[in-house]
């Protein structure tokens, strides 16, 4: 069940620093944790209004790195911190102030309900909510 849970993030790609494997990217954390092991999706905005978006998996998050050291979570605190994915994805879309989420699915989110409820604060549910719209999740 611990490789299930995936806490919701949401961040910003400031910086890309290598896409061949394995890619790294400057990530400004915006709201909820960035953790070691999480899926990452990238949201595909085709009109810029939110509409229509897809979201890609991405990768998941191998390493994260704030200023030299590596961390194992990263919260809006942390500002601006360096990220190695794991990933098979040919990074043709993602381009520098792209957004990024975590990849949630309705198991992560039962378990996050489940055994976390109180660990999690009232902005990172209304950012589960937000990224259940993106991915589509009912």
């Amino acid at each position: 069940m611990l490789s299930k849970i995936i806490f919701p993030f949401s961040g910003k790609i400031v910086k890309i620093f290598r896409l061949s494997k394995p890619p790294i990217l400057g990530i400004e954390i915006e709201e909820g944790r960035l953790m070691k092991g999480m899926p990452l999706g990238l949201i595909v905005d085709p009109i810029g209004k939110n509409e229509n978006c897809n979201v890609i998996k991405i990768g998941t998050v191998e390493t994260i790195e704030q200023n030299g050291l590596t961390i194992s979570t990263g919260t809006k605190k942390n500002g601006c911190v360096g990220v190695k994915l794991d990933s098979n994805y040919t990074f043709d879309k993602i381009q520098e102030n792209s957004n990024i989420i975590s990849y949630l699915t309705s198991e992560s989110i039962s378990i996050l309900d489940e055994f976390f409820k109180k660990e999690i604060s009232d902005i990172e549910w209304k950012l589960v909510d937000d990224i259940k719209n993106y991915l589509h999740i009912k």
